[in-house]
């Protein structure tokens, strides 16, 4: 499964003194943070792109920050439009 996968990606990241991070994007903020909950230990965070949450329409990037919280480790940022024709991002 998915998690058996990450759990293992992330006992390997551990061992070597690092992290694995999930970008924000085509997932809801709840669901991400469900998946980093199921994985479960401490070598797990969060990249967060608040233009992605915008532009996949999956989350108010402010709002996003009380779900993930301290699981937050890096963010990056970039220019984007909302989508408005149905056929493109960006």
């Amino acid at each position: 499964s998915f998690v058996t996968a990450v759990k293992a990606l992330a006992a390997h990241y551990k061992k070597l003194g690092r992290e694995l991070l999930f970008e924000t994007g085509q997932e809801t903020p709840v669901a991400l943070l469900r998946v980093i909950e199921d994985v479960g230990g401490s070598s797990l965070g969060i990249n967060l792109d608040p233009a992605n949450l915008i532009m996949y329409g999956k989350g108010n990037p402010v709002d996003t920050l009380d779900v993930f919280g301290p699981y937050v480790r890096s963010l990056h940022a970039k220019d984007g439009l909302y989508p408005t024709d149905g056929k493109s991002l960006g």
